[in-house]
């Protein structure tokens, strides 16, 4: 949470997030992209995942396998 303030707080345009959900039960890990939907502002918001709870409700999701894009999907 402290490195998620810290972003926030840097002003960046660009966040890239691997696994921040990883350490996270359902309950925190709804709150968290639920507070980056929030927050995001102005800013483009890269989420890297295994978890499909976590990238519910993006705006484009790839999907990736041994280094190629299997699917690409555009809400």
């Amino acid at each position: 949470r402290f490195s998620l303030a810290r972003l926030y707080l840097s002003g960046a345009a660009l966040w890239i997030l691997d696994e921040p959900t990883s350490a996270l039960d359902q309950q925190g890990e709804r709150d968290l992209m639920e507070w980056l939907r929030q927050n995001r502002e102005w800013r483009t918001a890269i989420v890297i995942s295994h978890r499909e709870g976590t990238i519910a409700g993006a705006d484009q999701v790839i999907h990736m396998e041994d280094g190629g894009v299997v699917e690409h999907v555009s809400s």
